[in-house]
């Protein structure tokens, strides 16, 4: 407006008509940078949407299998030791049963819990999936989600809750031991996909502790890991 004025200074109508819908130009130009500025907020919704949907279901890595030794892998069904080299080769034996205990055996790195990741990617929800560290909210904690555990003054480890450090008075041993029983209890699932069930558990508590996995593998496939086998 300043640059029409300036080029037609003596044309007093063309002023006069500029100076009457000043008013209305203002109010536009506030109207565009409304628009401008929702606009922008609107790409950033809706970026941010796209990056919780690509989490929610992330892109499987195509190399993800490559990571399993199958070499170095046995998996151990009684006194019977089984040789396998694809994830395929290992879902054939898993699904020649419907129920008992399969062991994964293998040095580290050998990918013991790739195998497991894999077979839960390829049996979905037919099969339950319970890793080492798990971030699963159970009954028995009032549905808190733990995120970390602390030393209380005795030594002992506890659990502490996401919220305001709240202590859920349990240990490690004891969360993994109840978040088992639960398992036992409260779900159904035809394959079990346990890694290193057993891994805070002194030798009383992995007694009973294998003892809800023989419950488990009585009503269905049991696939585990555990962290005192050796090789």
């Amino acid at each position: 407006m300043v640059v029409v004025a300036v080029h037609n200074a003596g044309n007093t109508v063309l002023l006069i008509a500029l100076a009457t819908t000043l008013p209305r130009q203002i109010e536009m130009t506030y109207e565009l940078h409304l628009l401008a500025s929702g606009w922008n907020d609107f790409i950033a919704i809706w970026t941010r949407f796209a990056g919780v949907a690509a989490n929610m279901l992330p892109q499987p890595d195509q190399k993800f299998d490559d990571r399993i030794k199958f070499d170095r892998l046995v998996l151990r069904e009684g006194e019977h030791a089984n040789v396998v080299s694809s994830v395929n080769d290992a879902l054939h034996i898993v699904q020649a049963q419907p129920t008992g205990r399969i062991n994964i055996r293998g040095g580290n790195g050998a990918g013991k819990s790739s195998l497991l990741a894999s077979l839960k990617t390829e049996m979905r929800k037919r099969a339950f999936y319970w890793p080492p560290s798990d971030r699963l909210a159970f009954k028995f904690t009032g549905g808190v989600v733990p995120v970390d555990v602390e030393d209380s003054d005795d030594g002992e480890t506890i659990v502490v809750a996401d919220t305001m450090d709240k202590k859920l008075g349990f240990s490690t041993g004891e969360r993994q031991l109840r978040s088992l029983e639960e398992i036992v209890n409260s779900t159904d699932a035809q394959v079990y996909l346990l890694d290193e069930w057993d891994a805070n558990l002194d030798a009383a508590n992995k007694d009973k502790a294998d003892a809800l996995v023989d419950a488990l593998a009585a009503r269905a496939r049991v696939v585990e890991i555990s962290h005192r086998d050796v090789g």
